[in-house]
């Protein structure tokens, strides 16, 4: 088995922890094999596992830290924009990585079960990327080896400056989404459900024919070179398609 630390989650989290916070981190402690980093502002729990590393960080602390990491000025005012970014964890966490094989993000929004059962040391052979979903990368859960070529890997096409420095979440960690979600909590809060229900549906009705729209956001004197890495899980499937010696994404095998 992979020892502790070899392979990292990374987990940036401000605010207040969620009710079900202690269930979340007992998920992690039984998963002794992973090491989980949490930078956050948050109080440090009273839970304590060997395996779980609190790192006191403001948002603004982490502002700095990406900006002098990725050479962009970035200032995320709400957390949730932060799921843009998880494809370059490993490239601005790096100096908390250097013991470590595997880098990989996650959600405290579920309850983690046996992880290795799904990422056996055999899948972290072969493979450099692991995903949940054979057909897009997942933000609440996804590996990558720890090597420039992985990591810096979202970095692809360019699309990622503009993703960043949006003020909306666009999903460029997952699948580009036609309307932004804006990351303030408190925008919208009356009629949230109403939002959400339109964004999901013009998502839904405008994806098929996505590539029939002129794209506005992401447009530049490279835009052919980008037209096809627009994301990160459209800059993985080109990777891997252009990986002679095969995959680079996996998805995990159900077991029982």
């Amino acid at each position: 088995m992979i020892k502790t630390g070899k392979i990292s989650i990374i987990i940036p989290y401000f605010g207040k922890w969620p009710e079900w916070a202690d269930y979340f981190f007992l998920s992690c402690s039984l998963n002794p094999s992973i090491g989980w980093m949490f930078f956050t502002d948050c109080p440090i729990p009273h839970f304590k596992a060997e395996n779980l590393h609190f790192h006191c960080f403001s948002l603004q602390d982490l502002n700095q830290l990406i900006s002098r990491k990725l050479e962009l000025d970035i200032e995320i005012e709400y957390p949730y924009k932060l799921c843009d970014l998880k494809p370059a964890f490993g490239h601005i966490f790096e100096d908390y990585l250097s013991n470590s094989e595997f880098w990989g993000y996650g959600d405290m929004d579920l309850v983690y079960g046996n992880i290795r059962e799904f990422f056996p040391d055999t899948l972290c052979k072969d493979y450099d990327i692991i995903s949940n979903h054979p057909d897009f990368i997942t933000g609440h859960l996804c590996l990558l080896r720890n090597k420039p070529q992985i990591t810096r890997l979202y970095q692809s096409g360019g699309a990622y400056k503009d993703a960043f420095r949006n003020l909306n979440y666009l999903g460029f960690d997952e699948q580009l989404i036609i309307v932004g979600i804006p990351p303030d909590p408190g925008r919208g809060r009356q009629g949230k459900k109403l939002n959400l229900g339109w964004h999901i549906l013009v998502n839904i009705l405008i994806r098929p024919f996505r590539g029939l729209i002129p794209g506005r956001r992401f447009r530049s004197q490279q835009k052919e070179k980008r037209k096809g890495l627009r994301d990160f899980t459209s800059i993985v499937k080109n990777a891997e398609a252009e990986k002679p010696s095969g995959s680079v994404i996996k998805k995990p095998s159900s077991q029982t």
